[in-house]
């Protein structure tokens, strides 16, 4: 084909040119209303967020559908959010994160492929560690997880693997410093298909019972 009035494809081209960065180009922009002081840790682990946000300079509602947490590189749900007025929300969470080991993370609104991201580093409120006790989940090589992934398993088959207990004291004795055990009363799961045993360690034959800082006990996860 062959244009007939080229100057009118020419300003029709440069005009597409002038549109396209504007639609491509869309801004999501999400904030902590006070800075840091806007992450309450009063209930850790539950922690909430007062924030703001806005898409292309226009106030923007966010909701549990189009935000959540990243915490330790692992994405959270959002549990609620609240609207406050004034374009201000409440998000809460439950954290990943341990408190002895610090609060921190993003919080990220989306709209489409368009995202905004808020970036927090501890939060107020937080108890004393000595009223926190607390436990971690640690891999057969003692790295920290959060979950696991227990991939492929054939119809028929049983999967069997290992996870550490490892107890983050929240209370130390008040003479000696010593940390002092923290007690788990059970350590169970929601799905049929799972089954946990409790293998503990050589002090601790079952629970409910204690177990101590800096030493392994061991439960066997079975899928079938």
């Amino acid at each position: 084909m062959k244009c007939i009035n080229s100057d009118v494809c020419r300003r029709c081209i440069v005009l597409a040119l002038l549109i396209l960065p504007m639609t491509a180009f869309a801004q999501l922009r999400i904030s902590l209303v006070n800075g840091a002081a806007s992450v309450d840790g009063s209930k850790y682990p539950l922690l909430s967020a007062r924030v703001r946000a806005t898409l292309n300079n226009q106030p923007f509602t966010i909701t549990k559908d189009n935000s959540l947490i990243i915490e330790d590189n692992y994405s959270t749900s959002v549990e609620s959010v609240s609207e406050q007025g004034g374009n201000e929300y409440i998000i809460r969470w439950t954290t990943r994160n341990r408190q002895s080991q610090g609060v921190g993370g993003r919080i990220v609104a989306f709209q489409g492929n368009t995202t905004g991201t808020a970036v927090f580093s501890g939060a107020t409120g937080l108890g004393p560690l000595d009223r926190v006790p607390q436990i971690r989940f640690n891999n057969s090589f003692d790295g920290r997880i959060n979950f696991l992934n227990i991939g492929k398993v054939t119809p028929g088959t049983t999967f069997r693997g290992g996870v550490r207990v490892i107890a983050l004291s929240g209370k130390a004795d008040t003479v000696t410093g010593v940390d002092l055990p923290v007690r788990i009363d059970s350590i169970t799961n929601r799905s049929p298909y799972y089954k946990i045993n409790w293998l503990g360690g050589p002090e601790n034959n079952g629970i409910p019972g204690l177990v101590y800082p800096s030493l392994g006990y061991v439960i066997e996860i079975l899928f079938t």
